[in-house]
């Protein structure tokens, strides 16, 4: 598949299903009300197959535990979190998969009412293939005279759309723009993964595990990018799906002063977090805040062994090269995407002998991300290629696949000279 296009995924309209997969909905909350109610509520309204759903609620310290007592048609399971300084959604969010049993991990907060097809829509994904990560929409509404008598009403005769049509309602236009930048993210953009939002999300397992789950920050938004960030690496296919619409319950109300406050206890990490030049525009201080700090890019030099002397060009190469590119040696391979999962926006490789400068791997770097080109060569006067640079997200769509990364994300030469 080229890139993120998931249109060229798109089943027959006329093909036959039979849903098969379990699905684990993750939800974490705290002091709930009765949001918890309206959601277990509409997942009880859902299309999909009832006896293929758990839910897994992860009380993050409620002042009141957490009890369910109303019977539904899919098990319940709630599991109770001490409230420690390490406390937040990410942390909840991971309990919650932990304990669950699910091929397809659903990820909803508490205060989120989904229409009836949101876990149908979903599943779909995943029996095409297990490394799509579908996305839905989310509409910010005052429901605050959304009763359970109501809520019954609207999910039995119709669907929360038509109720809260000619609402006044916030959708998220950021998001909107991104969408149309990227063509609903079948254009393919290193930047892409920042609309990941953990409020509506759908993950296999298996990439919820390659990734190493959430982070656990206790930050609002820094979790969602950063796994996003992530999951994006892993050659995710990051799917929008408008059918999967969710309303989430009360309008936005952060003040601006609340908004600066959360951005400036986000950015002395996201910037270690996350290499992306839309976050790092210079390499963090290794000597000072967080130590998080997750490289730029690893640079293997071929033919150079840890046991020997260090030449004087690796040297300068070490010392030219920002922080944040780390320099290996080529037996170093306990830290390289082809075995393992590494974030970080690209693998470099030198070959045996040849002299490159800081400013041509930064160049390589740059094209990778500006342009999402899977890999670009660095060649001589005779055309041989003395450095190849590689989108991490490429060589790990490749382990998946079997395609080469030319007919998935494209090449681009670069003379070694320029």
């Amino acid at each position: 598949m080229e890139g993120n296009n998931w249109r060229a995924l798109l089943p027959e309209d006329d093909a036959q299903w039979n849903p098969s997969k379990l699905v684990s909905i993750c939800i974490p909350c705290r002091n709930p009300s009765d949001n918890l109610s309206h959601i277990l509520r509409g997942i009880s309204f859902q299309s999909y197959p009832q006896e293929l759903i758990e839910v897994i609620i992860a009380d993050d310290g409620s002042a009141d535990p957490v009890r369910i007592t109303e019977k539904y048609p899919f098990q319940v399971k709630v599991i109770r979190l001490e409230r420690t300084l390490d406390f937040g959604a990410g942390r909840a969010r991971n309990a919650a998969a932990q304990s669950s049993h699910g091929e397809i991990l659903v990820f909803l907060d508490s205060d989120v009412i989904p229409e009836r097809q949101v876990v149908e829509a979903y599943a779909r994904w995943f029996e095409l293939r297990d490394d799509v990560v579908p996305m839905g929409l989310i509409n910010f509404v005052a429901a605050d005279n959304f009763t359970d008598t109501i809520f019954e009403e609207v999910f039995k005769g119709g669907s929360p759309s038509s109720y809260f049509q000619g609402q006044e309602i916030d959708e998220q236009i950021w998001r909107e723009y991104v969408f149309e930048r990227t063509d609903e993210l079948t254009i393919e953009d290193s930047g892409a993964f920042r609309i990941v939002v953990g409020a509506t999300l759908a993950i296999s397992r298996q990439q919820f595990d390659e990734v190493g789950g959430f982070r656990e920050l206790g930050l609002r938004g820094i979790e969602d990018t950063e796994i996003g960030f992530r999951l994006h690496l892993n050659g995710a296919i990051l799917i929008v799906d408008r059918l999967a619409r969710h309303w989430h319950r009360g309008t936005r109300n952060i003040s601006g002063k609340q908004r600066e406050t959360i951005m400036q206890a986000r950015e002395q990490y996201i910037t270690r977090l996350i290499p992306h030049s839309r976050y790092r525009d210079t390499p963090p201080d290794q000597f000072s805040g967080p130590i998080h700090t997750v490289p730029r890019a690893l640079v293997y030099l071929a033919g150079v062994s840890t046991s020997d002397e260090v030449s004087p060009e690796i040297q300068t190469l070490r010392n030219e090269l920002p922080n944040d590119y780390v320099v290996l040696c080529e037996d170093e391979t306990h830290v390289d995407p082809t075995c393992s999962f590494v974030p970080c926006i690209a693998a470099v490789r030198v070959c045996k002998g040849t002299r490159v400068s800081a400013t041509i791997i930064k160049k390589m770097l740059d094209l990778i991300e500006k342009r999402s080109v899977g890999e670009v060569r660095g060649i001589n006067e005779a055309g041989e290629v003395l450095v190849t640079a590689t989108m991490t997200r490429a060589i790990r769509r490749e382990l998946h696949d079997g395609l080469p990364i030319a007919d998935s994300f494209g090449l681009w030469y670069l003379t070694l000279e320029d």
